[in-house]
């Protein structure tokens, strides 16, 4: 039922992000590091988990992280991510019928139905800003996940597809002009003119 809390979990690692790649093979070091502080039920979780970077049977450590890390909003500012033996698991739907979020105070990674779901429907999340047009998230999904999204709203066409990324286009306009708007008083009439 939408709204339903659906899943809480604790991470099986909590990892800094680096995004200068050029520092792959330090970062592979530091989790190897990290990981070998855990108890070996959850060195295996970890194992366990899919590699989209690497060929088959040749996981890295990076590239589980790169997969599988759900970001980790932290109260001090940390760019982080959080490994998860069940949560990492979801799929990518750019119409989600779920929503994770890490809870600090509830000590993990949440899981929200975003609305009523039928019995045996996929639960999927969103991986990436779904303000974009359809052309810009499957090019995200392609370089960072390496795969083609084929969900319902990836699977238009015609006139329905133009609908879909003027509504996004939009609602990525509104996001933008919100935050200035609002400390300026402003806030309703830049709703009004975008909508």
């Amino acid at each position: 039922e939408r709204g339903e809390l659906l899943l809480k979990e604790q991470p099986l690692l909590v990892v800094p992000v680096v995004r200068d790649t050029r520092q792959l093979d330090a970062w592979e070091q530091r989790i190897l590091a990290d990981l070998a502080d855990c108890p070996q039920q959850q060195q295996d979780s970890f194992w366990e988990l899919a590699d989209c970077h690497s060929e088959v049977g040749q996981k890295t450590a990076t590239g589980i992280v790169r997969t599988n890390g759900l970001p980790i909003e932290r109260a001090d500012g940390a760019d982080v991510v959080g490994l998860y033996s069940t949560m990492s698991r979801f799929n990518h739907s750019c119409v989600h019928n779920v929503n994770n979020s890490y809870q600090e105070d509830a000590g993990g990674e949440v899981l929200h139905a975003l609305r009523n779901i039928r019995k045996g429907e996929e639960l999927c999340i969103t991986y990436i800003d779904l303000f974009s047009t359809r052309q810009d998230r499957q090019s995200t999904l392609q370089r960072i996940f390496n795969f083609r999204c084929t969900c319902p709203a990836c699977s238009l066409t015609g006139e329905a597809l133009l609908n879909s990324n003027r509504r996004r286009d939009r609602l990525q306009q509104l996001r933008e002009a919100l935050p200035s708007a609002a400390q300026q008083g402003l806030g309703e009439a830049v709703i009004a003119k975008i909508v």
